[in-house]
């Protein structure tokens, strides 16, 4: 475009001969500059979870006898203001350095770490916490997270978000005690308040909801028993 601009005398050539020069040095520069950014960044990265990591050694000590939220995304950080209104004690793993540094700071008893790791549990005595509860939102995750959990820590009640049915009776034979599933609970709400328009009261619309949620449950366990008859030798 420049050249054309020159050729038919649009552009002063010595002007435009000046601008091809600065066009070109941003060519060149550019790709340095975007590799100077990535590692200031990465030096930034690393510098959140050095600190996060200091501050969460500190909190260990008095983590004892505490729920764990496993993920502090929506869903953990809605459960922890409930628990917080209640008095009841929490701590709280997060992979988000920066959510975690932010939090933290604000006096949250939130971490950096994947709580699905055996070695970080047993730092804060998952054995004598009252409950585990994972809030991740990706399946496979989650799974992984109930299977390593389950392996090492057997007898602690482990409440688990799953995404949807299928997900959900794959958490049941890895062994969670309490599985919520989204796509459920979503239904359940949406169909409560319809049945409060049409009339019904409070008390019978919470007794078909929770009839409704017990029998998904009763379907979970008779689905696990089902699948672990089908691998008996």
């Amino acid at each position: 475009m420049l050249g054309y601009a020159i050729n038919s005398k649009l552009l002063d050539p010595a002007l435009g001969a000046r601008v091809m020069l600065a066009v070109g040095l941003s060519m060149f520069i550019t790709p340095l500059l975007a590799r100077i950014g990535r590692t200031i960044g990465e030096r930034d990265d690393r510098a959140h979870r050095e600190r996060a990591v200091q501050e969460q050694a500190q909190g260990y000590a008095g983590a004892r006898g505490k729920i764990i939220i496993a993920g502090f995304d929506r869903v953990g950080q809605q459960l922890a203001k409930l628990l917080d209104a209640r008095g009841i004690a929490y701590v709280a793993f997060e992979n988000d350095a920066r959510l975690v540094s932010k939090l933290h700071a604000e006096g949250a008893p939130v971490y950096f770490g994947n709580a699905a790791r055996p070695e970080l549990l047993r730092l804060v005595n998952a054995d004598e916490a009252p409950a585990i509860v994972l809030t991740m939102d990706h399946p496979a995750s989650a799974l992984q997270a109930v299977r390593g959990i389950r392996r090492e820590f057997a007898q602690v009640p482990l409440f688990v978000r799953s995404r949807d049915e299928k997900h959900a009776r794959s958490l049941r034979r890895a062994g969670a005690t309490v599985i919520v599933p989204e796509t459920l609970e979503a239904s359940l709400q949406l169909s409560a308040f319809v049945l409060e328009a049409m009339g019904l009261d409070e008390r019978t619309v919470d007794g078909i909801v929770d009839r409704e949620r017990d029998l998904f449950a009763a379907q979970l366990d008779d689905a696990g028993l089902r699948e672990v008859g089908t691998h008996r030798p």
